[in-house]
């Protein structure tokens, strides 16, 4: 709703990973069809890397920085989602737009202080920032710890990989289930989630898909819609100007008489009366 869009797909590389879903009719289509795909690659896959940089750098070591208390890692949360001031950046990290080409690639990123909670400031180097910047790309190469929280039998994939194993898995539905499923490519696919404003995330993205032949399947091409930190808040007010509203959600009374359960129901009832 957000996008004005009803049927397509939805790429969201939110802070708990990334999911390629499609949709019909505002509606998610049921994931028994194999087509949507997920990856825990996302926002906290980057604290995660950032927090092993930091422990691992020996000139904060030396000044008693060591990051292994398990607090530590709300520190790290706030220095990868710091919001400098004056500035649209809403991430330390920073991701090179064109690895490898002058003025554009990571030695265009400069080192950064942060000041933290106890007042003790900390430097984010442009390696850190780099390196946490290009796990949304290359995954393999953030390696997690033992005790890392990581999904435990899915692929760390990258969002332009499973792109690539989304539109084969809709070209293929499409001859199985021999339905038309074409709206789901020709559409724009709709770029969302707090990954997505990580600093040259736009940049970076446009140019890996023009270098991937496989994604021109996707003729729409992609939406990075400017407002879409407020894409839950537009989606919603325009949803709660819908007649049909009321067999969507649950009312207060829907609950109280059927407890958690009511998220299981279809049409919710009690919201009819």
């Amino acid at each position: 709703y957000a996008n004005g869009q009803t049927c397509g797909t939805v790429l969201d590389i939110g802070h708990g990973g990334t999911r390629v879903t499609p949709v019909n009719d505002a509606n998610f289509v049921m994931r028994s069809d194999g087509i949507a795909q997920r990856s825990p690659v996302g926002g906290s896959t980057q604290s995660m890397l950032m927090h092993q940089l930091l422990s691992k750098d020996a000139g904060l070591a030396k000044m008693g920085l060591t990051f292994d208390a398990t607090a530590d890692m709300d520190n790290i949360n706030d220095v990868n989602y710091f919001t400098p001031p004056m500035l649209e950046d809403v991430k330390m990290c920073r991701i090179a737009c064109f690895p490898g080409v002058g003025g554009s690639g990571a030695e265009a990123i400069k080192d950064e202080e942060y000041d933290l909670p106890d007042d003790r400031t900390v430097t984010i180097t442009k390696e850190i920032k780099a390196a946490c910047g290009e796990v949304l790309f290359n995954p393999d190469s953030f390696t997690p710890s033992a005790t890392s929280i990581v999904a435990t039998g899915v692929p760390r994939s990258s969002p332009l990989h499973l792109l690539d194993q989304y539109q084969q898995a809709v070209k293929k539905a499409a001859v199985e289930i021999n339905k038309d499923l074409s709206y789901l490519l020709e559409n724009p696919v709709v770029v969302c989630g707090g990954a997505t404003f990580t600093t040259n995330f736009q940049k970076r993205f446009e140019a890996e898909v023009a270098a991937k032949p496989s994604l021109s399947a996707f003729q729409g091409g992609f939406s990075f819609a400017e407002d879409r930190k407020y894409s839950t808040f537009i989606g919603a007010s325009i949803m709660g100007t819908l007649d049909g509203l009321s067999t969507l959600v649950a009312t207060r009374e829907a609950y109280e008489e059927y407890g958690k359960g009511v998220s299981m129901m279809w049409g919710y009832p009690a919201a009819e009366e």
